[in-house]
């Protein structure tokens, strides 16, 4: 899997706070996906994700600009995603599309 990177939030004791998936688009020009954020429901509201978020821009922003121009963040619009939708959200993520 050329390209994808995996980002991964332990606690001090070595169990799995959270993960991140992001891979490059395929025939696009420095486009990304993030495939997913995911954090133990204990560690909800608790910072895991934006980490993760955080980590995930930080790391294709220093590559420079010849590796990433788009970072495509796609969930879902049922109700049982708002909260992810709100996390984006507070991150600035813009909603480009939406199926009713």
């Amino acid at each position: 899997m050329a390209g994808h990177r995996w980002i991964v939030v332990e606690h001090d004791n070595g169990s799995l706070e959270g993960a991140a998936h992001c891979a490059p688009e395929p025939f696009s020009d420095r486009v990304w996906n993030l495939y997913f954020i995911a954090a133990r429901p204990d560690r909800h509201r608790r910072g895991t994700g934006s980490l993760l978020l955080a980590h995930v821009e930080q790391a294709l922003r220093a590559e420079g600009e010849g590796v990433a121009r788009v970072l495509i963040v796609e969930t879902s619009s049922r109700t049982a995603y708002k909260a992810a939708r709100s996390f984006y959200g507070r991150w600035g993520v813009r909603s480009r599309g939406r199926n009713p």
